[in-house]
């Protein structure tokens, strides 16, 4: 690296020698000079600082984070705070979320099972009317369910959405409530959402409950995500609410997979040899979070 000053070579060697091993070189130019300086140097990847006196540039005299943001820019990532790399380089703990980042981030429904863990066609078409109509969080569990549903010739013709009681994060679960139109008189309520929180509500003993319980587990330590369904039927009435979501009769579970990504192993291993341990963040069941 040469820099100079109207046509004067001031310095000339490599950065870090010029730097002192990291030390910031000081150059004086006329003010006239210093716009295109500062462009010359930053093109060739130094940070430039202005000092209060306004015909003076402070020079880093290595390659800062810009060079490093284009680096990264070239595999398609932005960078859209420069010191955010310094904080990069220093980290030795990084936090990550489980879907999308360590898995491939697409939730497929990979069965539908009774109790026993035998495919059900009833649970799958139970599953269906509930994601199908269900109207709240988007979520990547009910596109798998109706997906699924689509592709076995399920349909909701014949049904009625009567009312919603929406998912929340401290029930974890969803219920809806649908007629058939063949009996306006009666109504279902289809229940579905996280294992426990669900059986719950179930009228279950101790001994019916054991097994589920011992096949949800089953199903996380292989990585799956289980949610559990199960309905009531009761006569009509005007709406629903929560209260409502009890004395339920357990139906099955479905079983949904999301595997790693192919180049999760070697990432991961990669961190570990930099010194960088991985936490992962996830609201998966323990399970779950320890087969991935």
């Amino acid at each position: 690296v040469t820099i100079v000053d109207r046509g004067r070579i001031v310095a000339s060697g490599t950065p870090q020698a010029l730097a002192g091993g990291g030390e910031r070189i000081e150059v004086r130019l006329q003010p006239d000079d210093l716009s295109a300086a500062r462009r010359a140097l930053e093109g060739a990847g130094f940070g430039v600082l202005q000092a209060d006196d306004p015909v003076e540039l402070w020079v880093e005299g290595a390659p800062d984070g810009s060079t490093v943001s284009r680096t990264l820019a070239a595999v398609g990532v932005l960078v859209r705070r420069l010191d955010a790399i310094e904080d990069l380089g220093g980290i030795d703990v990084l936090c990550t979320d489980k879907t999308g980042t360590l898995t491939v981030g697409t939730m497929g429904l990979s069965a539908a099972t009774d109790g026993a863990g035998q495919p059900s066609a009833e649970v799958l078409r139970l599953a269906h009317l509930n994601a199908a109509f269900e109207t709240g969080i988007d979520n990547p569990m009910d596109a798998a369910i109706v997906e699924a549903g689509q592709q076995a010739g399920l349909l909701t013709t014949g049904w009625i959405k009567v009312d919603e009681i929406p998912y929340d994060f401290a029930r974890r679960r969803l219920t809806i409530v649908v007629a058939s139109q063949a009996d306006a008189a009666r109504h279902l309520l289809v229940t579905k959402g996280a294992v426990a929180h669900v059986l719950d509500l179930c009228v279950l003993d101790a001994a019916a409950r054991q097994p589920l319980d011992a096949f949800a587990r089953e199903q996380g330590e292989r990585g799956m995500r289980v949610l559990a369904l199960a309905t009531r039927e009761i006569a009509a009435q005007s709406d629903y609410s929560v209260a409502d979501e009890r004395d339920l009769t357990f139906t099955g579970f479905l079983c949904f997979s999301d595997p790693p990504k192919a180049d999760a192993r070697r990432v991961l291993h990669a961190l570990a040899e930099r010194g960088v341990r991985v936490k992962m963040i996830t609201r998966d069941n323990r399970h779950v979070a320890a087969h991935v």
